[in-house]
């Protein structure tokens, strides 16, 4: 594609995709502090149902980057003169960008971590489930019985 340095239509293109990806990305930031509280408070339909709203959403901010790939901003051949308005605030939107892309990664691998920590815990507790010696003390009911004498030690 050839740009010309005098195109401000260009400028404005990016400009306004810069917009749009600031909007999304602060979205996904509130999204990404919900889904830390749903996921340190266990709240199960809350992560399957911002799981789904967090696709959605990175779905988009893939489609934004893709469209702003186009642009090669990062190129130094870059025919777009980023700081060619009076108060730079084409440069101050892609610096803006990048920063929100940041903390959002960051609070997506928090995010992760806890969900790693979750299922560690879940597979040592099915472990603990599917050992013979444990499942013996416990039936379906949560009654729990000794081999021996088969007398009722309690409720589980």
């Amino acid at each position: 594609m050839a740009f010309t340095s005098n195109s401000p239509k260009l400028s404005d293109n990016l400009a306004e995709l810069a917009v749009t990806q600031v909007e999304k990305l602060r979205q996904l930031l509130v999204l990404l502090e919900k889904e830390r509280v749903a996921l340190v408070n266990a709240e199960i339909q809350e992560i399957l149902s911002l799981s789904e709203k967090k696709a959605e959403l990175m779905t988009e901010l893939q489609s934004l980057a893709q469209r702003q790939s186009q642009y090669d901003i990062d190129s130094p051949s870059n025919p777009l003169e980023l700081q060619a308005s009076p108060d730079g605030s084409l440069q101050s939107l892609l610096d803006k960008v990048r920063t929100l892309s940041k903390e959002c990664m960051d609070k997506n691998q928090i995010n992760g971590r806890l969900v790693g920590s979750a299922k560690s815990s879940v597979l040592a507790a099915l472990e603990v489930v599917r050992n013979d010696n444990v499942s013996q003390l416990y039936s379906n009911t949560g009654i729990c019985e000794h081999e021996q004498g088969k007398k009722s030690l309690g409720t589980a």
